[in-house]
């Protein structure tokens, strides 16, 4: 089964690395890779997913999705180009994998590429691969130039000794101002950096070079994408209609400022960001509540009697019991975000009572 949360895993690989560099460039002037504009998740589940990019192979039959993943052939040379898309500024995330622990690796991603052909070398980019022999202990992440099909030995960035362990790399390219940097497994430190200027601009893709690697969740933000408002606008008509509602102020608060980040949102990762202040504005928005309120409330779930343990079932009455001993003991010195907390919790549980011969006869 695909692994769809990936992504959102740090994973601080190299911070113990012992690293030996040949040529690589240290142009990096700022720590600051976030990249403006919309993005775009190809996760190949839908096996036409590979029609949104043109695909080229020296030889042979041309890369396939199945299964959720892309696959190459690893008889040949195979480009995969995002279609429709020029970047300057972008940032390109893809899940590489191989067969087995040891195996083989010899791909990666296109920065700033055009004339993309089927002849080995055929294409005008930059390359940043990951490239790891079998049973080997150790991989390379090389920068690689292609230009007018030629690859170009003298623009080669090489970084080497670093350790090999799965089957599974991640690897994320950013440009950013003509700063190229490559990150592997979510670290948040670049392990190779060059200035590639107005060679950035161009198209990006994956390029997998005679190895039995497969591909996942490719993901390209930038300019040229744009940016998914969808469930922000959904969120902001409900925190919006929720302000308006009999709430505490202390809420309130928070909704208006989650609203007004949202309403400033313009990039993908403004809006994703404006998205979960909305989501925790929400969850955590409280009907106010009197503790005469909450002491009616609890009298009544102290009405509810579960004889012989026959009426609901054990679980969803023992949490209906706890929550009701936590409102009995409160007082107004709690505050009034306890007293409208407890309540909603109380009226919940009370709601959600399971009934036995439901549950558990049936």
């Amino acid at each position: 089964m695909k692994n769809k949360f990936r992504k959102f895993l740090l994973i601080a690989l190299i911070a113990a690395m012992s690293i030996s560099t040949v040529g690589a460039a240290q142009a990096q002037t700022t720590d600051d890779y976030s990249i403006d504009g919309g993005r775009l998740v190809i996760d190949f589940d839908d096996p036409d997913d590979i029609n949104r990019f043109s695909c080229y192979t020296e030889f042979g039959d041309l890369p396939y999705a199945v299964d959720g993943r892309a696959y190459c052939s690893v008889l040949a040379e195979q480009k995969m180009i995002l279609a429709g898309m020029i970047f300057e500024d972008v940032r390109v995330d893809v899940d590489i994998y191989t067969l087995g622990s040891d195996g083989k690796f010899d791909s990666g991603i296109y920065i700033g590429a055009s004339g993309a052909k089927n002849v080995k070398d055929g294409i005008t980019a930059w390359q940043v691969n990951i490239e790891h022999a079998v049973d080997a202990s150790t991989f390379w992440l090389k920068l690689h130039r292609f230009e007018n099909d030629r690859w170009l030995r003298d623009e080669l960035v090489e970084i080497g000794g670093l350790p090999f362990t799965k089957e599974y790399m991640h690897l994320t390219v950013t440009v950013k101002s003509g700063i190229l940097s490559a990150f592997l497994d979510y670290s948040s430190t670049p392990t190779v950096t060059k200035d590639i200027g107005d060679e950035a601009r161009g198209m990006v893709g994956i390029r997998n070079f005679y190895a039995p690697c497969s591909f996942d969740n490719f993901t390209v933000v930038g300019d040229a994408i744009e940016v998914d408002t969808n469930e922000l606008t959904e969120l902001m008509e409900k925190a919006k209609a929720k302000a308006k509602e009999n709430i505490l102020q202390s809420c309130k608060v928070e909704l208006d400022a989650a609203i007004a980040l949202a309403e400033s949102a313009k990039t993908q990762a403004q809006c994703d960001a404006a998205v979960s202040a909305l989501k925790s504005a929400l969850d955590r928005a409280l009907t106010k509540r009197t503790l005469s309120e909450l002491a009616e409330l609890t009298q009544r779930a102290d009405a509810i009697v579960n004889t012989d343990g026959k009426v609901y079932t054990g679980n969803s009455y023992a949490s209906l019991t706890a929550v009701k001993d936590i409102c009995a003991a409160l007082t107004a010195e709690d505050g009034d975000y306890e007293i409208a907390y407890w309540y909603a919790r109380l009226d919940e549980r009370m709601k959600n009572l399971i009934k036995y011969d439901k549950e558990v006869l049936q």
